[in-house]
C-alpha cells in the first residue's frame, strides 16, 4: 500500500541514541508478536491472528514515524477501506454460472477439459 524510501532519501530522518533504542523495542515486540502470530496460525485462532496483526502493524508505523516523521501514514480504517475496495472489484470479475450445474456436471466439465488439454500437449 506504502513504499519506503530508500536509506539514502532526505526524507529519512538520522536517529540518535534513544531513537535508535526505541526502535530496537518496536522490532523486539514485533519479534515477539510475529512467534505468537505463527503460533496462532498453526492454532487457527483467526481472532488471535487479526488482533496480533494490528499489533505487528502497530510497531512497523512506529519506526515507521521515527525514520520518516513528516510521512503520512494510513490509517487502519483508511487501509481496510482500500483492501475491501479491492476484495470488492476482485469478487466482481468472478462470473457465477446462472444455471446451477450439479457436481457430476462440474466433474465432467473438468474431465472433458483435461483430456483437451492432453491431446493438444501429444504430438
Amino acid at each position: 500500500l506504502i513504499g519506503w524510501p530508500e536509506t539514502d532519501s532526505p526524507e529519512v530522518a538520522d536517529l540518535d541514541d534513544a531513537q535508535l533504542k526505541i526502535v530496537r523495542e518496536h522490532m523486539e515486540l514485533m519479534e515477539g508478536y510475529i512467534g505468537k502470530y505463527s503460533q496462532m496460525e498453526h492454532d487457527g485462532d483467526l481472532d488471535g491472528m487479526t488482533d496480533t496483526l494490528i499489533r505487528i502493524t502497530e510497531r512497523v508505523a512506529e519506526v515507521r514515524r521515527l525514520y520518516q516523521p513528516d510521512f503520512p501514514l494510513p490509517t487502519f480504517a483508511e487501509i481496510r477501506r482500500v483492501v475491501q475496495d479491492e476484495w470488492d472489484e476482485d469478487m466482481g470479475k468472478i462470473d457465477p454460472r446462472e444455471d446451477n450445474p450439479t457436481a457430476g456436471e462440474i466433474e465432467e466439465e473438468t474431465e472433458s477439459a483435461d483430456g483437451a488439454a492432453g491431446e493438444g500437449g501429444q504430438a
